[in-house]
C-alpha cells in the first residue's frame, strides 16, 4: 500500500518514500561537478564560530576548496594539498577529502556533497528513517525538502538534513547536542557546469613539508591517540554498541570519532586495539604514557 503525506506548498502529497527517491537519485545520477559556496556555524559552550568557502568538485578525486584566508584542499588524483599549521598548502601523501574535511571541517563541503554519485545517510545503523513529514522548503534557490531524521543507538538528538529535489544532493544539515549545534548549508551552487581542469592543481605557492614540525605533529598525534584510548575506556559500552550495529569499520569509524570528540584517524587506531587493550591495566599504561608525551610537548 502506497500511503502519502501532504507537505508544506503541495496540493496533492508526496510519498513517504521520498527520503528513499530521492537519495537513490543522488547515488545514481548526482552530478558531474559541483561550483559554489557555503557557510557553517558551530556553537560550543556558547562561542559561536562562523565560517564560509568555495568549492569546486568533479569525479576521480577532484577538488578545490578554499576560504577567507586561500586555499584549503586542492585534490587531483591521487596528488593532494592540505593547508597545514603553517597556514599554507602542503603535499600530502595519501590526502583525501575525508582527511582534509577532519581537518578542516567548518569550511568544507565533503559533510554535505561527499563523492558525486556516493551514498549519504546509506548507513541503517546510523541516520537513515525520516521522523516526520518532509516540508518543502528553498537551499540557495533550489527546491528541496527538509527531512528531521532519527538518531541512531549511539546519539541522542535528530538530525536535519535538507535535499535537493533535482539531484538528491545534501544542501543543509544542522544537528545539536546539549547545547551545542553545528549548520551546514549551501549558500549558491550550480551542478553539471564544465570546469577548468587546471583549476585542481595549487594556484598559490606550495611549502614543502617542515620535518621538524612533522616530529612536533607525531606527537602532538600520539597525544591525542593515548587520550582517545582513555575516552575510549569511558565509553566501553557505547563502543561495543557502535561496532555491532555498523556496516562497515569507515562507518564505525565516522561514529567513534563523533562519540568521542576524537579526529577519524584516531578513530581508527581505537577500533583498531584489541579488546584486552580496554582493560584497568591498560588504562594505568595509557595515563602514563599520556603524561609523558605531555611532558615532551609542554602542555
Amino acid at each position: 500500500m502506497d500511503t502519502t503525506v501532504v507537505a508544506s506548498g503541495e496540493p496533492g502529497g508526496r510519498r513517504v518514500g521520498l527520503w528513499d527517491e530521492l537519495r537513490t537519485k543522488y547515488a545514481d545520477v548526482g552530478f558531474t561537478s559541483a561550483v559554489g559556496e557555503l557557510r557553517s556555524v558551530t556553537t560550543v559552550d556558547g562561542e559561536v564560530t562562523a565560517a564560509t568557502a568555495s568549492f569546486t568538485i568533479m569525479p576521480g578525486d577532484r577538488w578545490h576548496v578554499s576560504d577567507d584566508h586561500g586555499e584549503v584542499h586542492i585534490q587531483q588524483g591521487a596528488r593532494c594539498w592540505i593547508r597545514g599549521g603553517r597556514g599554507g598548502l602542503e603535499p600530502v601523501s595519501g590526502g583525501s577529502a575525508m582527511s582534509a574535511a577532519a581537518k578542516w571541517r567548518h569550511v568544507h563541503p565533503y559533510r554535505l556533497l561527499g563523492d558525486p554519485g556516493d551514498w549519504l545517510f546509506a548507513d541503517p545503523h546510523n541516520y537513515h528513517s525520516p521522523a516526520a513529514d518532509p516540508v518543502a522548503t528553498t537551499v540557495a534557490g533550489r527546491p528541496a525538502w527538509e527531512f528531521l531524521l532519527d538518531p541512531p543507538r549511539s546519539k541522542i538528538n535528530p538530525l536535519q538534513a535538507t535535499l535537493d529535489e533535482h539531484t538528491g544532493a545534501c544542501l543543509r544539515v544542522y544537528e545539536h547536542a546539549d547545547g551545542d549545534a553545528h549548520l551546514m548549508e549551501i549558500t549558491h551552487v550550480e551542478f553539471n557546469v564544465a570546469v577548468d581542469p587546471r583549476r585542481f592543481l595549487p594556484s598559490e605557492p606550495v611549502m614543502e613539508p617542515d620535518y621538524a614540525e612533522q616530529s612536533h605533529g607525531q606527537l602532538q598525534a600520539d597525544r591525542d591517540r593515548f587520550a582517545g584510548y582513555l575516552r575510549a575506556l569511558d565509553h566501553a559500552s557505547e563502543l561495543i554498541d557502535i561496532v555491532q550495529h555498523s556496516a562497515d569499520p569507515a562507518v564505525a569509524a565516522a561514529e567513534v570519532a563523533e562519540l568521542l570528540e576524537v579526529s577519524d584517524l584516531t578513530a581508527r587506531a581505537i577500533l583498531d586495539q584489541p579488546v584486552h587493550r580496554f582493560t584497568a591495566l591498560y588504562r594505568q599504561r595509557f595515563v602514563e604514557q599520556l603524561s609523558g608525551i605531555r611532558e615532551v610537548l609542554g602542555s
